[in-house]
């Protein structure tokens, strides 16, 4: 029952949060908090509201093909290392400047700015569900750091 509940629940809780904490980080820099006299107008916070969910839907459809092929091979596979999931979220994020910008590639502001949004998406993944990843699986072999002695009938 654990193992159902982590596949219909955790996992697309886990991708959903980390679109979200993504978009926020892609966000941030743009919110104009510094801006006193804007500060506390209603339309900010609409358009900051509608922005947010926009660039979190964009994060989720974008990442949703890539991130379920690793986050599949990680659970298959068992591979629950925090350095795994920041390296997929790396190589990620490397992917989508190349591939949606291609040559002409945006400032080094705008790079740093994905990156380090990839990072953010694959720590808050890894943190809600990655590092539990494999744990449904029954273990195959003996634990070498077991002591517990073995009975003989």
């Amino acid at each position: 029952m654990a193992t159902v509940f982590r596949f219909i629940f955790v996992i697309p809780v886990a991708f959903v949060t980390a679109c979200l904490t993504s978009a926020f980080t892609v966000l941030w820099p743009y919110l104009g908090l510094t801006d006193v006299e804007n500060a506390f107008s209603p339309v900010v916070y609409v358009h900051s509201a509608v922005a947010f969910w926009a660039q979190s839907a964009q994060i989720g459809s974008t990442l949703l093909i890539p991130w379920a092929v690793f986050m599949a091979v990680s659970e298959i596979l068992g591979l629950s290392s925090l350095v795994l999931h920041i390296a997929a979220g790396i190589a990620g994020s490397v992917a989508i400047i190349i591939l949606a910008y291609g040559d002409p590639a945006p400032s080094g502001s705008i790079q740093a700015a994905i990156v380090i949004s990839g990072i953010v998406f694959a720590l808050t993944y890894w943190v809600v569900a990655g590092r539990k990843a494999g744990t449904w699986r029954p273990r195959r072999r003996a634990d070498p750091l077991d002591t517990t002695p073995a009975t003989h009938d």
